[in-house]
């Protein structure tokens, strides 16, 4: 059984990691010829628009593509049709309700978000116009949950290739052309190629809904979905206000050079890493949602082998990371950059106990335990604040590292602890996986400081 979970994880992080690492040299590609077309004006509007689309998309999808994932598998796994195309049509009607929420939402705060983002009036337009990238998103993120949840991983890296690819042969001759003013149309061609290749292989490939659902029984069932995605949402957004307040802390303690090299340090060591996990999660969660009642010992069995498979992969990618950090920051970035590369260092150790803990916590969205996930997630990012500053105003960049692995650490015995005595998951596995962990955490720092030593 376990050789058997052991492929479908190697295969999915294959396939995700693949997919992802396209996407990111695509995105490379385009901001590339921002940057040589357009200056670094461009890249700035670039950053501030995609920043608030994300915002604003996250935001009004209130976690549906989350949520939904653990209903679709619970009926796919029972082999209920008739249940799963009755979710699935909810799922589809939701996702329009809101996107077209989210879409009015932007219209109607276009003039403010215009005015804060640029100190002015002239993106009130454009701003409106991205609204449309709101609804495209929430019905693409609507179908690619029915897709995870029924295990047509495949499907959905195609989709997400087609659609990447597709969007940046269109983009780049608009970028050419129109410099300056093809942002805002390069931005909806990047969703629109998104959204319909995840139209054209939803399709094929996906469940039929049912037609005949009044809209009280849509809107009756779609709250339940609601109810757990708005804890998911409010767990992701504690994470954005987090980082932002210790961001804009930073700026005006330390200056804008600073937190620049923060950024890029956050982005190798977070960003990148964060392919590993989101290539994983794809084929873990709908495994574990789709389990109830009596199989919650079975979650216990995937949850400790899905760590232990983590581990052999974020182990050797942090001990890379190590002594890749310098090159991989001056490939990147550039020389002004180089002091992250102490910080990226000694938050390696930090990415290994980031998996593990990763494991764990999704269990709690898998049980639809949304007020739990939630509480531990402010704990979380209540406390990455408080060890970052206290990180940097004794130890620079070196603290900010240190301080991301400590976070880390405090994070892993939470959920473990949480795991235990909530759930009453049995530990003979667990002790094993956290001792791996916490070994293997403490080899990387070590090997973090020889070479923190050897530069």
């Amino acid at each position: 059984m376990t050789s058997g979970l052991s492929g479908r994880v190697v295969k999915a992080l294959g396939l995700f990691s693949g997919t992802q690492m396209l996407t990111i040299l695509c995105s490379v590609v385009r901001t590339k010829f921002v940057a040589l077309w357009i200056g670094t004006l461009g890249v700035g509007v670039f950053g501030i628009l995609n920043s608030l689309i994300e915002m604003i998309c996250t935001l009004s999808r209130l976690g549906l593509d989350t949520s939904t994932v653990r209903d679709i598998s619970k009926a796919a796994y029972s082999d209920d049709r008739d249940r799963l195309t009755y979710i699935v049509t909810i799922v589809r009607r939701w996702g329009w309700i809101l996107g077209i929420a989210g879409a009015l939402l932007m219209v109607i705060a276009a003039p403010w978000l215009s005015d804060y983002s640029f100190s002015n009036q002239s993106y009130k337009y454009g701003i409106m116009a991205l609204a449309s990238i709101v609804l495209l998103n929430s019905i693409t993120s609507a179908e690619r949950s029915i897709l995870q949840g029924i295990s047509r991983l495949k499907m959905i890296a195609i989709a997400s290739l087609i659609g990447v690819i597709a969007a940046l042969i269109v983009s780049v001759p608009m970028i050419y052309v129109w410099k300056m003013d093809s942002i805002v149309p390069v931005l909806i061609v990047y969703a629109a190629c998104n959204f319909v290749a995840m139209l054209l292989i939803a399709r094929k490939y996906s469940v039929p809904g049912k037609e005949r659902i009044g809209f009280k029984a849509t809107l009756q069932s779609g709250s339940e979905f609601v109810k757990l995605g708005s804890y998911l949402t409010l767990g992701v957004f504690v994470g954005w206000v987090a980082n932002y307040f210790f961001m804009s802390w930073l700026n005006r303690t330390a200056g804008s050079d600073i937190l620049g090299c923060y950024q890029s340090g956050y982005t190798i060591a977070i960003r990148y890493s964060g392919i590993i996990f989101t290539a994983v999660g794809m084929e873990y969660f709908p495994r574990i949602s789709g389990l109830s009642g009596a199989q919650y010992k079975r979650m216990e069995l995937f949850m400790w082998h899905e760590a232990s498979m983590l581990l052999r992969v974020i182990i050797p990618a942090a001990i890379a990371l190590v002594f890749l950090a310098p090159l991989m920051i001056h490939l990147l970035y550039s020389r002004e950059f180089m002091s992250a590369s102490s910080m990226v260092i000694l938050a390696a150790p930090g990415l290994i106990l980031r998996g593990t803990s990763w494991c764990i916590a999704y269990t709690m969205i898998a049980r639809g335990d949304g007020k739990v996930y939630f509480i531990s997630e402010l704990l979380s990012g209540v406390t990455g604040v408080v060890l970052n500053i206290i990180g940097y105003t004794y130890l620079g960049m070196n603290g900010i590292g240190i301080s991301f692995t400590i976070w880390y650490l405090m994070y892993t015995l939470m959920v473990w602890a949480i795991a235990r005595y909530r759930y009453g998951m049995k530990m003979r596995a667990g002790y094993r996986i956290i001792s791996y962990t916490l070994a293997g955490a403490a080899c990387v720092c070590v090997l973090g400081y020889l070479a923190l030593g050897l530069k």
